[in-house]
């Protein structure tokens, strides 16, 4: 049974490239934006984070988090802006568990 260490890591330009080519599933590709879009939206919007959920060292996943603050809505904290994660990879290390 191999572990695996869950981590957010933020998107720099050391892992941005592999941020750029981490893809959904195509069926779910219509459900969000790219993530090139969400690392232009994060420089454009200062409050946006971006960051990479890696399972040990491999990106199997983004997330861009607002921290803006809404004045019509009662939230504190940040809000995930958008995200996805590599259902692929997630099967195959459930499959190496069985």
């Amino acid at each position: 049974m191999t572990d695996y260490v869950v981590q957010l890591r933020p998107i720099t330009e050391e892992n941005e490239y592999e941020c750029i080519h981490l893809n959904p599933k195509k069926e779910q590709q219509e459900l969000v934006a790219p993530n090139s879009d969400s690392l232009i939206h994060a420089v454009k919007e200062p409050t946006s984070k971006p960051y990479g959920i890696y399972a040990n060292d491999t990106m199997v996943g983004f997330l861009l988090f607002d921290n803006e603050i809404y004045k019509d809505v009662e939230l504190t904290g940040s809000i995930v802006e958008r995200g996805i994660s590599l259902l692929e990879y997630e099967i195959k290390t459930r499959e190496s568990y069985a």
